[in-house]
């Protein structure tokens, strides 16, 4: 791979193509999420507009849109002084997965108070160039696409040379299917067989990463889970737990803390999908809990297989 120093024709080069991208992955963005709302279920609902709370599903869909603009663009561009196609979908790769190592080293409560902070002034000075900051603040804070779309500038930067690019579009393409069934396929797969894809990310991994985000306040509700016996008329002896996709955050008040998250619990004859609570929590009968079994799906709730959490 030829690599060239960056000059400002380069770097408008680069520029450019990482605007195509992302404009060339809106399609690819609506597709994807016209098949979420077609076939999406009312337990998890349409995950795609909460990033936040579905970083590796978010992560992953990322990758897929990102990458499929990148090869479209590749394929129907007649420019012999090309990217590379590899390197940028590898530099894609290595964007998202920096949004969920973000997302792994996230402290929610600092964050949260910095945008709590940043809204009162926006409330009271009502300046356009705080308008500006928070929204893209909200971007970074919610691991929107800005961490993947510096990626490619600089995949775009380094990496443009001569390629030898078959000259008819109809070749392009047929060389470009096998690529595309590379990324499309698993991610298919994922969203096909787990509740959302993000899932298929190993239990332990998840289960590490609600240690580190969310300390005693996990380790406490798990403790609780571990006690209730009704859970265990469903699915069985309790064999690992871990932080699900969902909505998982604390609240801190005057008035009352409390702790909600989502967990995947996988027991002997089934797992179950908690959205358990600790501290002030309200009515538990309001708080959904999924539960697959080889008989079937149950649709019961949080109160119905545990007491309150203190």
């Amino acid at each position: 791979m030829q690599i060239k120093q960056s000059n400002p024709q380069v770097k408008s080069i680069a520029v450019r193509t990482t605007l195509l991208i992302a404009i060339y992955s809106l399609p690819f963005w609506l597709c994807l999420s016209l098949s979420i709302i077609i076939f999406r279920d009312n337990f998890v609902g349409f995950w795609l507009k909460a990033p936040g709370y579905y970083p590796f599903s978010f992560s992953m869909a990322l990758f897929v849109v990102l990458s499929c603009s990148t090869i479209t663009l590749w394929a129907i561009r007649n420019n012999q002084q090309e990217i590379n196609l590899l390197f940028v979908i590898l530099a894609i790769f290595c964007g998202c997965l920096l949004n969920i190592l973000l997302y792994i080293l996230y402290i929610p409560f600092p964050i949260n108070i910095l945008i709590i902070f940043i809204l009162f002034l926006i409330g009271i000075v009502k300046i356009p160039s705080l308008t500006i900051l928070i929204t893209i603040i909200s971007i970074f804070y919610s691991f929107l696409i800005a961490i993947p779309l510096i990626f490619i500038y600089l995949s775009c930067l380094y990496t443009q040379a001569p390629q030898n690019k078959p000259r008819s579009i109809r070749r392009r393409i047929i060389y470009i299917i096998p690529l595309l069934a590379v990324i499309i396929v698993p991610y298919t797969i994922a969203a096909t067989i787990k509740l959302t894809p993000g899932l298929i990310l190993p239990i332990e991994f998840r289960n590490t990463v609600g240690l580190n985000q969310f300390g005693w306040s996990y380790k406490n509700i798990i403790n609780e889970i571990q006690k209730c016996e009704q859970l265990e008329d469903y699915i069985g002896g309790k064999k690992a737990y871990a932080l699900a996709e969902g909505r998982s955050y604390q609240t801190f008040v005057f008035v009352g803390n409390s702790t909600n998250l989502f967990l995947e619990v996988i027991g002997e004859k089934g797992t179950a999908f908690i959205n358990a609570c600790s501290g002030d929590c309200g009515d538990l009968e309001t708080l959904p809990v999924r539960i697959y079994t080889k008989s079937g799906i149950l649709d019961i709730t949080y109160g119905h297989i545990c007491g309150k959490i203190d």
